[in-house]
């Protein structure tokens, strides 16, 4: 999966924190869309609603928002 891919082709140039911050994203990413799902089919609507799944998980406000960050590190 591209998230493999992603986190894989960092991992020489990060942190071990931040490697796990990744994995831990990535997780929370699949557990939303789906393991296979490819990052060209998730649109704008699909990202507002995992930000709507994340709050209803009980997850801080400030772990969603890094979340996110996260998240829009991995789209860039």
């Amino acid at each position: 999966p591209w998230l493999n891919r992603y986190i894989g082709s960092r991992e020489s140039d990060c942190k071990p924190g931040t490697v796990e911050v990744f994995n831990t994203v990535q997780k929370r990413i699949e557990k939303h869309f789906g393991r296979d799902r490819g990052i060209e089919t998730i649109t704008t609507a699909d990202a507002l609603e995992f930000q709507v799944a994340l709050r209803r998980q009980g997850l801080a406000e400030n772990t969603v928002r890094k979340t996110l960050a996260v998240c829009r590190q991995f789209w860039s």
